[in-house]
C-alpha cells in the first residue's frame, strides 16, 4: 500500500506532448480472415462438443459450404471490408447491443465494486455522502484528462497502439429505446471538437436531481462542494415522500420502454427536457439507501437493486449506498468494461494517495442548487412503471451473486510457470463444469482487437478437445505428479501439479 501511495499518479495516466486519439485514425484496418481459417476455427470449437460421427457430418457441411455460397459470402464480406475501415463495427453494434430487446440489467449491464472499498473507504456509518463526493470528483478529474485529450493511448504487449475510441462513450453517453432498434446518444467532446455537458444526475429515493459538476474554468467542483450538494439532495428526498421512480422504466423491455418514452415526451415539452437532461449528462449517481454487509451484496444490489432509483441505459452510474460503500452500474453497449477499468483504477490510486481523504481547499462556493427534474405523467406512465417493476424484478430476483476471494496463489505464481492467468482461470471453468455435469462447458475467454481502426473485442472459443482431456484427466484417481516432475517444458505435469495444489486447498 505505501508502495502505491508513493506513486506518482498523473504520470501513470496523463501524457505531456502525445494527445489521447492522436493515433486513432492511423490504425490499420480490421482484416477479414480466410474463408478456410473461419471454417477451420469453426471446426475446432465445435469438436469438443460432438461425437465422431456428429464432427465427421459437420465437416461434411463445412465442405460443402466452402465450396458452395460461403465463397459468395466470403466476397460479400471483402467488398464490404473494401469500403470500411472497419467492416465489424457496425453489425457487432447493432446485433450484440442495440437490437436486444429484453432489459438491459441485469441481463446486459455490467457492475462492480469498486478496490477502494477494500480498504480507505470501506462501510463505515454515515459516510455515504462524503464518498460520494470524493468518488465523483476523481471520476470528474478522469473526464477532465479526456476531455483535454490528456490520457495516454494504450499500447499492446508489443509496443503497438490500440484504439482508444470507445473513451469517448465512457461518459456522456446513453442508449435511446426504440421499437426495433436501439441507438446511441453520445454527447462528449474534447475540448478541441466544442461544447460537452458540464452536468450530472443524483438520484435518491425516486427522485431525480440535476447539478452543474464543473466551475466556470471547467474545472471539477471539490469533493466538499460536490458533498455539500449531495447533501442537499439528501436533506430533501429524506423529508419528503418518495418520488415517481421513473429510471424504473429503464428496466423495462425495450420495444415497451421505447412506446412509454414515446407517450411520455408528448404530454408535456417539459418531459423532452427532462429525458435530455438525463442523457447527456456525464454520469448518474445513485444515492441508495441499502447498506450493503460484503462485495457479493454489493454486487447484487448495484446489479438488481431498486430499478425506481436506476438508470440504466447511461453508459457510467455510481450506486453509493447509505454505508459509504459504492459499485457502478454500466450499459455496455457503447463500451467494453476495459475503460471503466482504467477509469476506477485511476481513482483509486488517487484514493490511496490521499488516503480517502480530501487534502484540498476546504472553500466551498456559492453555487446554484440542485434542480430536480419532475415530469408531468398520466395514468398510462403510472401503470407502465409499475409494470416495468415487475418485468424487471422477475429477472433480478432470479440472480445469484457469488464472490469468493482465493487467495492461496495467484499470478505471481502461475507467471513463474510461464502461465497465463485467464489461461489457468478457462482450466478451471472446464474441470469444474466437467466435473459436475459429465461434459464440456461452451466457455470464451474475450480477446481485444483493439490495434484495428475502431475494433472492441473478438471470441477465442477456450474449450478445446485438450481442456477436455485435461479434465477427464483431473477426474482420474490413477493419475499423479509429484513437483519433481514438474519441468518448464512439460505443460502437462504443470497443469495436473497446479490443479493437485489447488484440489487440496
Amino acid at each position: 500500500m505505501k508502495e502505491m501511495e508513493e506513486r506518482d499518479v498523473d504520470a501513470m495516466f496523463v501524457s505531456k506532448d502525445v494527445k489521447t486519439f492522436e493515433f486513432d485514425q492511423e490504425l490499420p484496418s480490421l482484416p477479414v480472415p480466410s474463408l478456410q481459417h473461419t471454417l477451420d476455427r469453426y471446426l475446432d470449437s465445435v469438436r469438443p462438443h460432438v461425437t465422431d460421427e456428429e464432427y465427421r457430418q459437420t465437416e461434411f457441411l463445412a465442405q460443402q459450404f466452402a465450396s458452395g455460397v460461403g465463397k459468395e459470402l466470403q466476397n460479400q464480406l471483402l467488398s464490404r471490408a473494401a469500403n470500411r475501415k472497419n467492416w465489424l463495427e457496425r453489425w457487432w453494434l447493432d446485433y450484440a447491443y442495440l437490437d436486444f430487446r429484453l432489459p438491459l440489467c441485469p441481463p446486459l449491464n455490467f457492475v462492480g465494486p469498486g478496490p477502494y472499498c477494500t480498504h480507505y473507504l470501506s462501510a463505515r456509518p454515515g459516510s455515504q455522502i462524503e464518498n460520494a463526493g470524493l468518488l465523483v470528483h476523481l471520476s470528474l478529474n478522469f473526464w477532465h484528462i479526456i476531455r483535454q485529450e490528456r490520457l495516454k493511448p494504450d499500447l499492446d504487449s508489443k509496443g503497438r497502439h490500440m484504439t482508444m475510441d470507445q473513451f469517448r462513450r465512457l461518459f456522456s453517453t446513453c442508449r435511446i429505446p426504440a421499437p426495433q432498434r436501439d441507438h446511441l446518444n453520445a454527447y462528449f467532446k474534447t475540448e478541441s471538437e466544442g461544447p460537452t455537458p458540464f452536468h450530472i444526475v443524483v438520484q435518491c429515493r425516486g427522485r431525480i436531481f440535476v447539478i452543474k459538476a464543473v466551475d466556470d474554468k471547467e474545472e471539477p467542483l471539490t469533493p466538499l462542494e460536490l458533498q455539500d450538494q449531495f447533501q442537499k439532495i439528501r436533506d430533501q428526498c429524506d423529508n419528503q415522500p418518495e418520488g415517481l421512480g421513473i429510471g424504473a422504466l429503464t428496466g423495462e423491455n425495450r420495444t415497451t420502454w421505447a412506446q412509454v418514452r414515446s407517450h411520455l415526451m408528448a404530454i408535456h415539452p417539459d418531459n423532452f427536457r427532462h429525458l435530455e437532461m438525463v442523457q447527456s449528462s456525464i454520469m448518474c449517481v445513485i444515492l441508495d439507501d441499502t447498506s450493503p454487509q460484503d462485495e457479493t451484496e454489493m454486487c447484487q444490489l448495484a446489479l438488481a437493486g431498486d430499478s425506481s432509483n436506476r438508470w440504466f441505459d447511461k453508459s457510467l452510474t455510481y450506486v453509493v449506498f447509505k454505508n459509504g460503500l459504492a459499485a457502478s452500474n454500466c450499459d455496455h453497449t457503447p463500451m467494453d468494461a476495459m475503460c471503466l477499468v482504467v477509469c476506477t483504477y485511476y481513482v483509486d490510486l488517487q484514493v490511496i494517495k490521499c488516503k480517502g481523504k480530501w487534502q484540498g481547499t476546504k472553500e466551498i462556493r456559492k453555487m446554484e442548487a440542485p434542480k430536480e427534474l419532475v415530469f408531468t405523467v398520466d395514468n398510462v406512465v403510472h401503470r407502465a412503471i409499475s409494470n416495468a417493476k415487475l418485468t424487471y424484478n422477475q429477472i433480478a430476483n432470479n440472480l445469484q451473486v457469488k464472490i469468493n476471494h482465493f487467495t492461496k496463489y495467484g499470478k505471481t505464481f502461475l507467471r513463474k510457470l510461464k502461465l497465463h492467468p485467464d489461461t489457468h482461470v478457462q482450466m478451471m471453468l472446464q474441470y469444474a463444469y466437467y466435473k459436475r455435469h459429465g461434459k464440456p462447458a461452451p466457455t470464451y475467454q474475450t480477446g481485444t482487437t483493439r490495434r484495428f481502426y475502431n475494433a472492441r473485442t473478438e471470441t477465442v472459443r477456450s474449450c478445446t478437445p485438450e481442456a477436455i482431456e485435461f479434465a477427464k484427466a483431473m477426474m482420474d484417481p490413477k493419475l499423479t505428479v509429484s513437483p519433481e516432475a514438474v519441468t518448464p517444458t512439460n505443460y502437462k505435469d504443470i497443469w495436473k501439479y497446479i490443479f493437485s495444489v489447488f484440489v487440496k486447498l
